[in-house]
């Protein structure tokens, strides 16, 4: 039996929903100046659905079980479709967008649909544990549906217990009383967009403003509900009781509609105008769309939809021949973020940046051209570079001459001075640094000059780079040093546009093969892009920018193909002192370019942990050559931001193409018989779940493009695999660079192949080869075997 207060208070949520995602349509980046209205809408309407769907679960029927499970399926796919054609995200394990709700309310009927569970729910006392347990719950768990199903429950019971009728008067002070507490929340608690949509707490503090939530927000529906006409209201009522609909359809349209309307002036009122559209049209359309959920319509459509993602979706992660060929044979443009050096940096340096690239030189230099980020003037007149970041100073920026010099021994071809560092210190060095620079063997851009246009591999390049600002001054007066973005509802919003519009009109009309785009731009650290950099990201890709080579979050943020273009939105920092937010990782990237068609055929990224020496420099580590620990915590960042597609294997690069997930070079196939099987490298393997291999260049795949020896035997296997290696390493150097690297592996088994290095440059005699062994072996945790070493080559002198 229908309740006209629930469906008026749901008429009106449903609204706030809808509103709410308009102004929230980039996969939740707030637009900053409507963070309060969209702060407020989450405080409370998201937990007073959950009560009232707690009070309608009081009867749950099977088949309405079986519907909600059939409408989370229906509904998360389409979602990934959305996904899939809009930016190439092809993570099917995903709950996407708003399906988390249905979910979880089926997952809570499922619960309550058990009488003997029931029972128990229905205890008075059980509903103060179950509110312990949701606000404990963001401390002890860190997936975001994970913390949503403790979180919400306690809405839902209380409104699947809820019978309390209060006097009106009782109900209006009850009302100001939970007002208050949201405004005084919303102003004066933490209070992020995380972490009212459920996230778990970064802060402890945090804690305290869910709870005060809690509390307000079970006194505002007691309030609501005592308070509202038991009548019919026309419009609001019937909408809320098509919410469901409303709720199952509105969130693409919001989303296409939000990409093409925002940032007009107005968009606060369009908002509001196709919110009230949407919820009228889906209304209206309720008898139409009640049909396609009836549960016969729904098993089909759910299987359907169960189908198209696994076929779209390719778990072969290693490249076919046919496009390492074409890899093989492009033309490649590799970056590398930010080139920044913090106070400390230089102070342990001597003055010398070299080793900043000794790990990583191979990589850029065997790239046909590398963009990087000056972040900073380089003026040996003044006062180097302030502060560290994280210790209170005032950060300014300035570098020495001989980092120039170690930026151009690295094989880094360009770089944009167009960034909020390059005043730090004053005009004069910032003519120094062009003066430095037009010395240097270096191209660059970020000046007065709106673009530039370069020569790639035989291409006719347009490149064309814009700062969101500069640090301690005013745009207005320093328009002629550099070019600029704003936010995209300033004043000058279309006065910048029509600016960047005749740049990119200009290079068009230079018949440029190809177009490159350089914004500083995004949120420090966050591996999240914002509303800023989907805003000009959109602008640059229709007027026809190729590539967009984005930077300044000091953190790794998504790579996405849209239209044609490639957009790196962040590789993160090339090393620095400052590790804080998962800064200390990053990634050279590189992109390749079909030399016939000038079309972007996809891109690959090495990625970078900031490591420190013995003289406490930070300095670039591969992944196959940091830590366990770092490993880990490397391919869970990946997955998260760029692959959306757990990651096993342990590869110094992946290779990420348009439509799909990440691949890996694997250019060597072997094929084992039934006798290779039966051997006892094969059996240790298999029984092992962890694995070290130990050794020099051959294991660390120095001259076969980074590919390991073992990489076609582990093809066999599902194992975690463990690289301990250098090229040119002797046994000695493995004692003396790897033991603790070795100590802290705890792999079941180490499998040793060392010793051609020690015959090829005579380093030591058959009694030390043998100590060197046997200490290597005590340092490992498992089992060992060894293997002879590898044959050495007629070149070989000392043999």
């Amino acid at each position: 039996m229908r309740d006209n207060r629930y469906d008026t208070l749901k008429g009106i949520l449903i609204f706030l929903v809808v509103f709410a995602h308009m102004l929230i349509t980039y996969d939740y980046l707030p637009l900053n100046n409507y963070n309060n209205i969209i702060n407020g809408i989450y405080i409370f309407h998201m937990p007073l659905f959950f009560i009232i769907s707690g009070y309608f679960s009081r009867n749950v029927k099977k088949e309405n079980l079986l519907k909600y499970l059939l409408i989370f399926i229906f509904m998360n796919t389409s979602f990934f479709l959305y996904d899939y054609f809009h930016s190439g995200n092809i993570n099917i394990f995903d709950i996407k967008y708003s399906s988390w709700f249905i979910l979880l309310i089926f997952i809570y009927r499922l619960i309550v649909y058990n009488k003997k569970i029931v029972s128990i729910l229905l205890k008075k006392y059980i509903l103060f544990i179950i509110f312990i347990l949701s606000i404990l719950s963001g401390f002890y768990f860190k997936e975001l549906i994970i913390v949503r199903l403790f979180l919400f429950f306690y809405f839902f019971i209380f409104g699947f217990q809820y019978k309390l009728k209060l006097d009106k008067k009782y109900c209006l002070i009850l009302l100001v009383l939970s007002v208050a507490f949201i405004i005084e929340t919303l102003f004066y608690f933490p209070s992020s967009l995380d972490l009212l949509m459920g996230s778990a707490y970064q802060l402890d503090l945090e804690c305290v403003t869910r709870t005060v939530i809690f509390i307000a927000d079970t006194g505002l529906f007691i309030a609501v509900i005592g308070l509202m006409p038991d009548k019919k209201i026309p419009v609001i009522t019937t909408i809320g009781k098509n919410s469901i609909y409303i709720y199952i359809f509105h969130r693409i349209p919001t989303l296409i509609l939000g990409h093409i309307f925002y940032p007009y002036k107005y968009y606060f009122i369009i908002s509001i105008v196709i919110s009230i559209i949407i919820c009228l049209g889906l209304s209206i359309l309720s008898k139409y769309l009640k049909q396609i959920l009836e549960t016969k319509v729904l098993v089909v459509m759910s299987i359907i939809c169960l189908i198209i993602p696994l076929v779209l979706y390719n778990s072969n992660h290693e490249l076919d021949m046919e496009m390492q060929n074409k890899l093989d044979n492009s033309i490649s443009i590799g970056f590398v973020g930010d080139l920044i050096l913090l106070e400390d940096q230089l102070k342990l340096s001597n003055n010398d940046f070299n080793y900043m690239f000794d790990n990583t030189r191979n990589y850029i230099q065997n790239t046909d051209y590398v963009f990087g980020v000056l972040e900073g003037p380089v003026d040996d007149s003044n006062e180097y570079s302030y502060g560290n970041f994280s210790d209170n100073k005032e950060l300014r920026l300035n570098y020495p001459t001989s980092f120039l010099r170690a930026i151009e021994n690295s094989g880094i071809d360009f770089v944009t001075i167009s960034n909020n560092h390059i005043m730090d210190r004053d005009i004069n060095s910032y003519y120094n640094t062009i003066d430095n620079l037009n010395k240097s063997k270096l191209d660059f851009i970020g000046t007065k000059d709106n673009y530039k246009i370069i020569n790639i591999a035989g291409m006719k390049v347009g490149v064309s780079a814009y700062t969101y600002g500069l640090n301690y001054l005013e745009n207005n007066d320093y328009l002629e040093y550099t070019n600029f973005l704003t936010e995209p509802y300033s004043e000058d919003y279309e006065i910048i546009k029509n600016k960047i519009k005749n740049d990119f009109k200009k290079l068009r009309d230079s018949n440029v093969d190809l177009i490159i785009v350089m914004p500083h731009y995004g949120t420090q650290f966050s591996n999240k892009i914002d509303i800023y950099q989907e805003v000009w990201n959109r602008l640059f890709i229709s007027e026809g920018a190729d590539i967009i080579l984005g930077d300044h979050a000091h953190v790794i943020e998504p790579i996405e193909y849209k239209n044609g273009t490639i957009i790196i939105n962040s590789p993160g920092n090339y090393i620095n002192s400052y590790i804080g937010h998962n800064s200390d990782m990053s990634m050279y990237v590189k992109i390749y370019i079909d030399k016939e068609t000038h079309e972007i055929i996809g891109s690959s990224i090495t990625p970078i942990v900031a490591t420190q020496d013995s003289l406490g420099r930070y300095y670039p580590v591969l992944l196959e050559d940091t830590t366990k620990s770092n490993q880990d915590r490397v391919l869970n960042l990946l997955d998260e931001v760029i692959f959306h597609n757990k990651i096993k294997d342990i590869k110094n690069t992946y290779y990420f193409l348009p439509g799909d997930s990440y691949k890996y070079d694997n250019k060597y196939k072997l094929e084992l018989n039934s006798s290779d099987k039966k051997s006892l490298l094969y059996k240790k393997i298999e029984e092992s779940n962890n694995i070290c291999f130990i050794g020099d260049s051959i294991t660390e795949g120095t001259l076969n493009g980074y590919s390991p020896w073992y990489i076609p035997l582990m093809s066999y296997f599902n194992k975690n695999v463990i690289n301990i290696s250098k090229g040119s390493y002797t046994s000695y150097d493995i004692l003396n660079n790897f033991s603790d690297k070795i100590k802290n592996s705890n792999c079941d088994l180490s499998i040793i192949n060392i010793g051609t290095n020690d015959i090829r440059y005579n380093k030591e005699n058959v009694n030390n080869y043998i100590n060197n062994i046997h200490k290597i072996i005590n340092l490992t945790s498992g089992e060992v075997i060894i293997l002879a070493p590898w044959q050495t080559t007629s070149r070989d002198y000392n043999i």
